[in-house]
């Protein structure tokens, strides 16, 4: 029974820390992949930001918002033609309409004038209602007339504005291109002179290897030149020092 309950214990202990293995470990992912979704976010504003701050300010440089700006005119400038247009269109519609109603009254009222001596009753309050509608369509022709010279004087402008505009546009794109170009030409040179350095400072470089490993070179073999002197030095004073011991004599205590 004792056995029973230190093994249950020992399992109930094992599952503990499995279980607190496994939130420890769903924390830590957890935070990581908050950690790095806000990092993502951030570094995507900042990215967003900056490059868009740089277009913006490379456009007004190079003059391109000045193009953009005459596009959007423009565009406003080509639906204000069309505009006018159509409102001429529509004017001279209703004036062709107008006069065609006007002459078929006009001989409505011809041919009752025709037989003016022979009217009913009925064809005099015609001949009186073709008057009065005669009256208004002239009216009604002077007004559309005008409206009509109006709407061409509209279309005129608006057509001038439009060239205009097309004419201010086609400069600042040839200023633009320009511009482009020289910031292109300058570009390359800026290249090549960075190039033409790095060139320069590479070969520094390696000359001043090349001095370094000759100097260093030169000190080794002086070095050596001076170990090989001392070697010789002490090799010729140990075999003086040899002569020297094999010539003495045997002292008296030696022949004892």
């Amino acid at each position: 029974e004792a056995f029973t309950r230190q093994e249950r214990e020992n399992v109930s202990q094992k599952d503990y820390l499995a279980a607190a293995a496994a939130a420890g470990e769903k924390w830590f992912e957890d935070r990581y992949a908050s950690t790095r979704k806000a990092m993502g976010v951030l570094i995507r504003n900042r990215i967003y930001n900056n490059l868009e701050t740089g277009i913006k300010f490379f456009n007004e440089k190079s003059g391109w918002t000045e193009v953009e700006k005459l596009k959007n005119a423009i565009s406003s400038l080509e639906t204000r033609l069309r505009d006018s247009q159509d409102e001429f269109k529509r004017v001279r519609a209703d004036l062709d309409d107008s006069n065609v109603t006007h002459r078929k009254v006009q001989e409505e009222i011809n041919s009752l004038a025709a037989t003016k001596y022979s009217w009913t009753d009925a064809q005099f309050r015609q001949y009186q209602d073709l008057l009065q509608a005669e009256r208004i369509l002239q009216h009604k022709l002077v007004q559309l007339q005008q409206d009509s010279r109006h709407s061409e004087e509209s279309v005129d402008f608006s057509l001038r504005d439009l060239m205009e505009g097309l004419r201010k546009r086609f400069h600042e794109e040839q200023l633009w291109t320009d511009r482009i170009r020289q910031m292109s030409m300058w570009s390359t040179i800026a290249i090549l002179f960075a190039n033409s350095l790095i060139f320069l400072f590479t070969y520094a470089l390696r000359f001043r290897e090349k001095a370094i490993v000759t100097s260093n070179l030169a000190a080794i073999r002086q070095d050596l030149h001076h170990q090989e002197s001392l070697l010789s030095s002490l090799l010729q004073l140990h075999h003086q020092t040899s002569l020297r011991t094999s010539v003495i004599p045997p002292t008296p205590s030696a022949w004892e």
